[in-house]
């Protein structure tokens, strides 16, 4: 049981088969300390179910369940700062050009990017053709020196686009921001499958992005015009969402939690934290000032969290939203200055593994939720 501890510290499915475990062999005193675990770190399991039946009749129990069906309630406030009528998108990254406050959503499903005016105007600012090649639209960044618009883009099932069928492409596509004119696109030139999940742009103006499918961070080679990998390491398992502060790369691994970069010497350190602390399950990750903010869709309850940071250490994590009723989980942001904003209904659990619309879903319109950090 240790062994699944080790090899997926951060997922609570794993802790809660240790627990059942610990039930089933009469482990009582066991099963109770790793549902405390649980309950430190803010997470929900259920513990109802017959497998925990030798729990049920202790005195621990009715104190444990009901600590854990408050990490489980909703705490924070909604603040919707945008909506799209249209259903159906699959939304995962949204970018917002920081002068004059346009936001552009990126559809998974139909493989276009919307632009937002301030005042709600919507209208379509990329869509794929055939000559384009765009496919799934995942991780969006805006570069406002050179004016471009960055996305990572790739063929899963439940993309739709007019380039379906792509399944062996993944690539970062470069818009004009102005005029939504396609200057290039950037394909991973890999036999293996591969899925570029989100990206980030250094103060230099260089592209780095992770790839969700193999242990690899790439950089956009600005001689060759190619994506090359910049960082490999068996210590990732599933790397989803990126940031820089100019001299490290924090990158957030699914599985194995948060590492650091350096971006000059390419030593790789993880994040250190005490038992308290569950940063598993992070998607959109975003660098703030001596902090990091996250979007944990892997975790239960769904939460974004801050992590202020010293020395490649977490020094304290805040809750700053958790469950919250609009939510139809929350995927990527942006943050500009002390003022976070983020895909609030992406969806994903409306389709089925054939990318169809699963039975008995109810397509909603995408929501834009901000906050504010203290």
């Amino acid at each position: 049981m240790k062994k699944i501890e080790q090899i997926r510290p951060y997922q609570l499915a794993a802790k809660k088969n240790m627990i059942r475990g610990y039930s089933l062999s009469g482990q009582i005193e066991k099963a109770f300390h790793h549902i405390d675990l649980v309950i430190g770190q803010g997470g929900y399991i259920d513990v109802s179910g017959k497998d925990f039946k030798a729990l049920h009749g202790s005195p621990e129990f009715k104190r444990v369940t009901k600590k854990l069906v408050e990490n489980n309630s909703a705490d924070g406030k909604t603040d919707i700062a945008s909506s799209v009528s249209e259903t159906g998108l699959l939304p995962e990254s949204i970018a917002i050009h920081a002068r004059n406050k346009t936001l552009y959503i990126g559809s998974v499903r139909r493989g276009k990017i919307l632009k937002v005016s301030p005042d709600g105007n919507v209208t379509t600012f990329a869509e794929p053709t055939v000559e384009n090649g765009l496919l799934g639209v995942f991780g969006l960044k805006i570069d406002s020196v050179r004016r471009h618009l960055w996305a990572a883009s790739n063929d899963i099932e439940q993309h739709i686009g007019i380039n379906k069928g792509n399944s062996d492409k993944a690539g970062l596509f470069q818009f004009d921001l102005d005029t939504g004119r396609l200057i290039n696109s950037y394909f991973i030139a890999s036999e293996a499958p591969a899925l570029l999940g989100d990206l980030v742009i250094s103060p230099e103006g260089d592209i780095y992005a992770t790839d969700s499918y193999n242990p690899v961070i790439y950089k956009l080679d600005r001689e060759s015009g190619q994506l090359l990998p910049f960082h490999t390491s068996d210590r990732f398992i599933n790397l989803q969402g990126i940031c820089t502060d100019g001299a490290q790369l924090y990158v957030a691994d699914y599985h194995a939690g948060i590492f650091s970069l350096d971006m000059n010497t390419g030593n790789l350190a993880k994040i250190s934290h005490d038992k308290t602390v569950n940063i598993g399950g992070i998607d959109g990750l975003y660098c703030g000032d001596g902090n990091l903010v996250a979007i944990q869709n892997g975790f239960t309850p769904y939460r974004v969290i801050k992590l202020d940071l010293s020395e490649g250490h977490i020094k304290k994590l805040q809750v700053l939203q958790k469950n919250l009723p609009v939510w139809r989980e929350p995927t990527l942001g942006v943050l500009h200055g002390n003022i976070f904003h983020y895909v609030a209904t992406s969806q994903w659990g409306a389709y089925d593994q054939q990318g169809k619309v699963a039975e008995g879903s109810v397509l909603a319109p995408v929501i834009v939720m901000k906050i504010l950090l203290e």
